[in-house]
């Protein structure tokens, strides 16, 4: 329930007429839903609601919310009174309107002003308005009111709330709701205010806040209510603007007046205020022989009170009149031309030139010849331009400027004078003048021409000649030859010139390419060439080059079946450090090749540039002082290869040393030192230290000779026995 607090609600509506008006009421003595008929002051009750309403809110389209004592918005039936809940709030709500934005407007006790989507019933807070509910809202010509405590009335801003502010009070006790009925446009008679409190109804002045009871419901204590027109914009037809024309005589033609209301409505009609009517209905001016002075044109829209005018004022004035204008030639553009401007009484007149500031001298001095702009100012401010020629003595005249501009870089512009009028000299300096029109052999840049005809008048023109820029060789990278082969390079690098560079290592054969490859040693001449033919040269030389080379190789030969040979080279040229290899894949800086057997080997040298040169030698054997030794005997008396021989060239060795192991590393068998031997002769005789024959299998031996020649030569190999 609502506090006893005196609560205030609000309703537009017609005196007369109301029922063509939905309009909703409820008791806060029970939860009925009431349908009221203002014109004949009668109530009738729908049905009973879902729970106490503070109050009612309609949309336009006729839906019908409530804001509950328990803090529910319910979208009610208006058929039987039956609602659903929307939302739930954790504040207490005691005033709702439906607003002309589509969304509902709700205040709380405390002066709270909250906006709420209908469809979900969502809330935002819009600020406090800084007085006391009393219980309703509603809208009145797109206002927003609040019915405050005490009977206070509250005009509510919607775009600053903290600025809402009172309107007066109403002086009514227990005033408890407002609703909006009646019409919402300017086609008839204007919605009113009213007011209920018990079960009286009360008319409200809202623009004072005054209030006069009008009738009395059978119903106690009527709370919250609510009307189609609460949520519908009222419409008010615009005139417009009123607007103040200042025109001069000679600015009349025809002058739509629509143009000057701004914001008004089409279906107004024009009506003069004078007593001549120049206008049309539809606000066009036709006449251009209005006399000066102030008109006055009104256009009207709506009727009765609903009435709106707009006024356009029309401040008529003087034109301006000239009697007479007097030129003087400027002469040869030397600036000494002027303009008179004769006026029949040139009192309070004022004159200008060109858009320049005004002067009250009718004279203009010191002027070039052509055209100029004359002003001319009366007294109540009229204007009126005109356009004079200033004619000047004879002048050349030029039919045009033929420039060429340099090319590769060089002093070669030139520059050709046409002209129209003949007797002509012409200067470059407007110095020195000559008879010829052609200027050549110039420099890229700004130039002046002058043309002087034979009256001394002259006529001057800027003109540039662009610059040109020829190819230019940056650097040349040259890459000699290697290996006294023809693979020399050059590489050039150039910039500017028009168009794509080509490029020559004779001057004679161009191709776009920069890079020559596969030359050989020797001086070559670098051209480079633009789409002009421009070009830039530079002399390059190609250094030559040389290989290493073999000078001398010595050759030790090995021994008969041993790697005791060796290689010395010597070598020279090339491009240092030198590198030696028998094999072509590892290159040594050492020259000598030790530890070799006899056979054919191909020498390598190879320099820095990995320039090789290659030289075959052969390393001989020396079989002199060479031994054979079978690698298999079968010492088993069967008259067969029943001992281990060794033969050699000379006809006796000396053993110096010859031992026999077996697998273990144990010694079967040993020659002491000092025994000679003939070729052919046993070593062994597969005996276990001279005892009996040892097992069969493989074993290892050493042997060490000296031949006749005195060389000791010392063998490791190993021998099988077969038993």
């Amino acid at each position: 329930m609502r506090s006893l607090f005196a609560f205030i609600m609000f309703c537009f509506s017609f005196v007369k007429g109301y029922s063509q008006n939905e309009l909703y009421i409820h008791s806060l003595f029970d939860t009925k839903l009431y349908l009221v008929d203002l014109d004949n002051c009668t109530s009738k009750a729908i049905g009973e609601m879902p729970n106490y309403m503070y109050d009612l809110a309609m949309s336009p389209d006729g839906q019908l919310y409530g804001i509950s004592s328990k803090n529910n918005l319910y979208l009610l039936n208006k058929a039987n009174g039956t609602g659903e809940i929307i939302s739930t709030y954790p504040y207490t709500l005691n005033a709702l309107v439906y607003g002309y934005d589509g969304y509902l407007y709700a205040s709380s006790y405390n002066g709270n002003i909250y906006k709420i989507n209908p469809k979900d019933g969502r809330s935002i807070s819009l600020g406090n308005c800084g007085y006391s509910s009393g219980g309703d809202l509603t809208f009145y010509e797109g206002n927003l009111y609040l019915a405050g405590a005490s009977g206070n009335l509250v005009l509510i801003n919607l775009i600053n709330i903290s600025e809402s502010r009172p309107i007066g009070n109403v002086n009514i006790p227990s005033i408890l709701g407002i609703i909006t009925v009646g019409g919402t446009d300017c086609n008839g008679d204007r919605p009113k205010v009213f007011a209920t409190g018990d079960n009286q109804i009360y008319e409200i002045d809202i623009k004072n806040a005054r209030a006069k009871q009008v009738c009395t419901l059978p119903v106690n204590r009527i709370g919250g209510a609510a009307s189609l027109a609460e949520s519908s914009r009222p419409i008010r037809k615009k005139a417009g603007k009123d607007s103040t024309i200042s025109l001069c005589y000679n600015a009349l033609v025809k002058l739509d007046l629509n143009q000057y209301l701004r914001q008004n409505d089409s279906d107004g009609f024009w009506r003069n205020s004078n007593d001549i009517n120049p206008i049309t209905s539809s606000g066009i001016l036709a006449s251009e022989n209005l006399p000066g002075g102030v008109y006055k044109f009104q256009y009207i829209v709506g009727n009765n009170f609903c009435a709106d005018t707009a006024v356009i004022t029309l401040n008529l004035k003087k034109t301006v009149e000239i009697e007479k204008i007097r030129l003087t030639s400027s002469g040869c553009y030397n600036k000494n031309g002027s303009i008179q401007v004769n006026i029949m009484d040139p009192t309070g007149f004022e004159f200008a030139i060109n858009n320049q500031n005004f002067q009250n001298s009718n004279i203009f001095l010191n002027l070039e010849n052509g055209r100029h702009k004359i002003t001319v100012r009366n007294q109540t401010g009229c204007l009126l331009d005109t356009v004079v020629i200033i004619p000047s003595d004879l002048v050349p005249e030029l039919d045009k400027i033929d420039v060429k501009n340099t090319s590769c870089g060089k002093s070669n512009g030139s520059i050709t004078v046409i002209a129209n009028s003949s007797n002509n000299t012409f200067s470059l300096d407007d110095i020195s003048y000559q008879n010829s029109n052609q200027f050549n052999n110039l420099q890229h840049g700004d130039y002046t021409i002058y043309l002087k005809n034979a009256n001394g008048c002259k006529y001057s023109k800027n003109i540039i000649i662009n610059s040109s820029s020829a190819p230019e060789i940056i650097s040349v990278i040259e890459n000699g030859t290697s290996c006294n082969l023809t693979n020399g390079s050059i590489t050039i690098n150039a910039s500017g010139g028009k168009g794509t560079l080509t490029f020559s290592n004779n001057g004679k054969y161009f191709t776009y390419s920069n890079i020559f490859n596969n030359l050989k040693s020797g001086y070559y001449n670098i051209v480079v060439k633009d789409s002009l033919n421009c070009m830039d040269n530079k002399p390059v030389q190609i250094t030559s080059s040389s290989s290493p080379k073999i000078s001398f190789i010595k050759a030790e030969p090995a021994t008969c079946g041993m790697a005791d040979g060796k290689l010395i080279i010597e070598a020279d040229s090339g491009v240092a450090p030198l590198l030696y290899s028998i094999d072509n894949i590892n290159f040594i800086p050492a020259s000598n090749f030790d530890f070799l057997t006899s056979g054919d080997y191909e020498v390598y040298v190879k320099d820095s540039k990995n320039c090789i040169s290659s030289q075959k030698i052969t390393v001989k054997s020396n079989c002199i002082n060479t031994i054979y030794i079978p690698t298999a005997f079968s010492p088993n008396d069967d008259g067969i290869n029943d001992f281990l021989p060794i033969f050699f060239p000379d006809n006796t060795i000396k053993i110096k040393h010859f031992e026999v192991f077996n697998r273990w590393g144990t010694s079967v068998f040993n020659i002491p030192e000092g025994v000679i031997i003939k070729s052919g002769e046993k070593l062994w005789n597969g005996e276990y230290k001279n005892a009996t024959i040892v097992t069969q299998g493989v074993y290892n031996y050493i042997l060490s000779i000296e031949f006749n020649s005195g060389e000791i030569h010392t063998y490791r190999n190993s021998i099988l026995v077969v038993l």
